[in-house]
Order: structure tokens, then C-alpha cells, then sequence
């Protein structure tokens, strides 16, 4: 994701999946308020909830969470989805996260020709 420099991709590889789901999830949050498409995003945004921790807390030194928000808080709700389903490569969850996202661009340009 063009956003994330070397390190930041780096740290959020090693970060347990959850951790990620866990930092993004806000940003998704924030993503949809935006958006116009709001109620087809909350059906990726509840596949992601089943991964979410119940202690939603991602331990790393402020400054590094600072900057790693910064740039989370530029990304499209699309590039912030392919960042968890790579977290996630090659598990059910992410076949279900991507599936979902099928069905939003679908229904998205289903919406804007009609």
C-alpha cells in the first residue's frame, strides 16, 4: 500500500493479526462516516468485527502510533481493507473480507449507473 513506508509495512507484519484488525478498524470507522456508500461498507466492516479483539489496544511506542495513524488516516477505505486481507493471506478471513468487498464494488456500480 503506496502509503506505508518500508518500516511501517515492516512493523505491521509483525504485529499479531488482530493487532491490525484493531488498528485499522478505526480508520474504516471514519471511512464510512464519509462515505455515501455507507450502508454496503458496514457489510465488510461486520466481517471485519469478527476478527476484532475485545481488548482493542495496539502496544507500540506513541510516536510510532502517532505516524502509523497519520498515514493510515490517508488511506482508502479499499487500500485499508487490502492491508488486513494481506495481514490475513490465504485464511478464511480474508476470502470472506475480499468476497465482501466484491460485493460492495458491485453493488457501488450498480448504484452509480443506475
Amino acid at each position: 500500500t503506496s502509503g506505508l513506508d518500508k518500516r511501517q509495512r515492516e512493523l505491521i507484519a509483525e504485529l499479531p493479526n488482530r493487532d491490525v484488525v484493531a488498528l485499522i478498524y478505526p480508520h474504516l470507522c471514519a471511512r464510512i462516516e464519509d462515505s455515501q456508500f455507507s450502508e454496503e461498507c458496514h457489510r465488510v466492516l461486520s466481517v471485519v468485527c469478527l476478527e476484532l479483539p475485545a481488548c482493542a489496544r495496539v502496544i507500540l511506542p506513541q510516536d510510532v502510533l502517532d505516524r502509523l495513524n497519520r498515514v493510515l488516516n490517508h488511506l482508502s477505505f479499499s487500500s485499508l481493507i487490502s492491508l488486513i486481507c494481506k495481514k490475513y493471506d490465504q485464511q478464511a478471513f480474508a476470502a470472506q473480507v475480499s468476497g465482501e468487498m466484491d460485493n460492495l464494488r458491485f453493488n457501488v456500480a450498480h448504484l452509480v449507473n443506475v
